[in-house]
Parts: C-alpha cells; sequence; structure tokens
C-alpha cells in the first residue's frame, strides 16, 4: 500500500461517527493538517460538529452550496461564499426559519440592510454555527453597536431590548411548565400560538408590540402554573 492510500485510509477513519462523514469538505477541513495551515477554517468546521444543525443532519453544503464532485479546488468551492454574504445570510436562513425570515424582511433593520448592508442580520443574535439564543447580558451590547446613548438613532432601544428579552426568558421557562402539567389542550393550544407571534414581532425588532404581548403571555402562564400547583396540592 502506498502513502497515498495509506493517508486516505486515515483520514477516511477518521472521519468515521463525524457530522461531515458524508459530506467531501471533511476530507480536507477535519484534517489535522489543514488546521495548522488554516485554524479559522479548521474552528469553523469544529464548530459545525457541535452544532444543532449537525445534529438535525445538514451538510456544509445545505447552507453554502458548491460541488462536492467538482474536478479541482476552484470547481468544488464555486460559490461557497454567495449565500453566507453578510446581507444574504438572512435568505439562507430562511431556507429552513421560513417564519422568522418572513417576519425579519419585514423590519426596519432588514430594509437598511438591503440598502448599505450596515444593519443586523440573523447571525448578529444567534451566531454562525452555535444557533445560540442571544443571552440578556449581550442583547444590549449588540443594540448599542448602533444605538448609542445621546444619539439620534433611537438610543432607547438597547433598554427595551433587554427588558423585552428577560420577559421572554420568563415566558421559556414557564411554558415547559404549562406544557407539561397542564391538561388544559385549550389553552396551551393558545400559549403556542401567541408564543408564535410574539417570536415573529421579535424578529421584526417590533418592540412596541412585543412587550405588551409578552407581558400579558406571561401574566397568564403565571396563573395557569399557579392553578396547576394548587389543584395538585388540593388531591
Amino acid at each position: 500500500m502506498d502513502r497515498m492510500c495509506v493517508l486516505c485510509a486515515t483520514l477516511l477513519l477518521a472521519m468515521a461517527g463525524s457530522a461531515l462523514a458524508d459530506d467531501g469538505c471533511a476530507i480536507c477541513h477535519e484534517d489535522p493538517k489543514f488546521r495548522v495551515q488554516h485554524r479559522a477554517l479548521w474552528d469553523y468546521a469544529m464548530a459545525f460538529e457541535k452544532s444543532v444543525h449537525a445534529e438535525a443532519g445538514l451538510s456544509c453544503g445545505d447552507c453554502h452550496g458548491g460541488n462536492e464532485a467538482g474536478a479541482d479546488f476552484d470547481a468544488i468551492h464555486d460559490g461557497v461564499l454567495d449565500p453566507v454574504r453578510y446581507d444574504r445570510i438572512a435568505g439562507t436562513c430562511g431556507d429552513c426559519h421560513s417564519e422568522q425570515h418572513n417576519a425579519f424582511v419585514t423590519s426596519r433593520h432588514s430594509k437598511i440592510l438591503a440598502d448599505d448592508g450596515l444593519a443586523p442580520n440573523c447571525v448578529t443574535c444567534h451566531g454562525a454555527m452555535d444557533m445560540r439564543t442571544i443571552a440578556v447580558v449581550e442583547v444590549r451590547a449588540a443594540c448599542l453597536e448602533c444605538h448609542l446613548p445621546g444619539s439620534e438613532v433611537a438610543p432607547n432601544v438597547p433598554a427595551k431590548a433587554d427588558d423585552v428579552l428577560r420577559l421572554v426568558n420568563n415566558i421559556k421557562g414557564y411554558r415547559r411548565y404549562v406544557t407539561k402539567y397542564s391538561q388544559d389542550e385549550a389553552f396551551k393550544a393558545d400559549v403556542e400560538k401567541r408564543y408564535a407571534k410574539l417570536t415573529e414581532s421579535w424578529h421584526r425588532f417590533d418592540l412596541v408590540d412585543v412587550g405588551p404581548e409578552a407581558t400579558t403571555l406571561l401574566t397568564d402562564l403565571r396563573a395557569e402554573k399557579d392553578r396547576i400547583i394548587t389543584a395538585r396540592r388540593q388531591r
């Protein structure tokens, strides 16, 4: 067996069990040698391995495109950066996350992004690979990139967004409890409908409507949890 065969066999064994095992990108992007030569891209591949997108069975090509069957480097990588350009990421994410995308494209941020490219997009809050939900401690800092105190660019937005996200995080906890323990199917269905609307408003950056919507939903969820606990104590 020549050295090339040994190298190929080693790479294939290293790919076993990998989320990229069925993705030709892994042959290079997960090679330890690639880590030395292109550390940022290697880190990117490793981040994908741990992402919810990998767990869902997506491949690199699902977002990047390209052509794994290409005859050379240029053919394989043809167009792989276009779908993840900053001004195009929302459309790429929208291929799967249609409801969030449909809300986002109606927002003022989306219009500014289309006009001059200087506005938030999906990765601003969710990251590129880990698909995180932006934390309360991060939302103010993210908004302050543009909405500075004393400026004319809606300086009250960071505080409002911070308040809304705190409400949403509380809602998530109560929603999980109610979903698990409530026997009121009509109420649970209504909660899901209202939560979806809340998510839509948040992705439109509609801080006027989303605040009252979140407050009302949280109040109703708390009342249902109290009712559940009271009923349990009376058994």
